[in-house]
């Protein structure tokens, strides 16, 4: 396994300092690779550090990570300050930030005899290329380790055909967001993905998408990542969190929860304050604060 060192050095306009406080390793499996950023870490960036990657070779780790700080610091908070992973495939631009010992590297760890595949797969999905990542999957059997598993991780190649659609045509769910299921299920379940300084959030019907960009409702049916896609993450002092859209408009659950979700909030109140948790796998769910929470839910395909 390559190991790769991420040194971190504060910068501040002068000389860097010669000592180092920590070195945090890079883990390699095939094309999949992670790292694991302690609090402390986690701290050092908030205020000001650099990350300087030494590399072996073309590795994107460095960009990454600096361009996801604010990120990887509200889920540093959001898991109670105890540490980060960051997961990432070589070649695609984003990358997986979630609680310490709550990524999905392990299960992209047991597809590393596959790299190829794998990286196909990821790169397709992050390009938009939704028709190719479910045709990769649709290739193996369903019951191989390796399908089973990228398709688990990603929330990916879960389309189904109906009987009104052409043959070999993927079904095209409208991706209509509720917040009124009482327990986490596939349904309620994403990948938080960072890009750039953003956030998407990958449900099995596609990316959430705020329509025009905001003012408007919420869908997750979008293939690729664009603008309306791409939401600022906000850490808020209760231990919530809440979504900006593109054009300035909040992400909020119509009433508190139990009814529809839509991209209309003009600033942040009850409504668009969401608890964001995540399984050992890696997989976020958005439940509303209420006493009667409820989570979030696309329309079932």
């Amino acid at each position: 396994m390559q190991i790769v060192k991420v040194i971190a050095a504060a910068v501040f306009g002068v000389t860097l300092p010669t000592f180092v406080a920590r070195c945090a390793e890079v883990e390699r499996a095939g094309v999949s690779w992670r790292v694991i950023l302690e609090n402390g870490d986690v701290e050092r960036l908030e205020q000001g550090t650099a990350v300087v990657a030494v590399v072996t070779g073309p590795e994107p780790t460095t960009k990454a990570i600096s361009a996801a700080v604010g990120i990887i610091s509200a889920v540093n908070r959001v898991g109670g300050k105890k540490g980060v992973e960051i997961t990432g495939v070589l070649g695609a631009v984003a990358i997986c930030v979630t609680p310490k010992g709550k990524g999905p590297f392990a299960d992209l760890k047991q597809a590393s005899d596959e790299t190829t595949k794998l990286l196909d797969h990821w790169g397709a999905v992050f390009r938009g290329d939704f028709k190719k990542a479910d045709g990769w999957l649709a290739k193996h059997d369903p019951s191989a380790k390796v399908a089973d598993k990228i398709k688990d991780v990603l929330r990916i190649g879960r389309s189904k055909e109906s009987n009104d659609d052409p043959p070999g045509a993927p079904r095209q769910p409208k991706g209509d967001m509720f917040a009124v299921q009482t327990e986490p299920n596939d349904w309620t379940r994403f990948m938080l993905m960072s890009v750039d300084d953003k956030v998407t959030l990958l449900f099995h019907t596609g990316y959430l998408s705020a329509e025009q960009g905001g003012n408007q409702d919420a869908h997750a049916n979008r293939f690729p990542v664009e603008g309306w896609e791409k939401w600022a993450l906000i850490h808020n002092s209760d231990n919530t969190v809440s979504f900006k859209s593109d054009d300035g408009h909040y992400l909020r659950a119509l009433d508190g929860g139990k009814k529809g979700v839509d991209v209309r909030g003009k600033g942040i109140g009850e409504w668009e304050r969401f608890i964001l948790e995540f399984n050992d796998k890696g997989q976020a769910t958005l439940k509303t604060p209420r006493p009667e929470f409820s989570y979030f839910v696309t329309s079932i395909p």
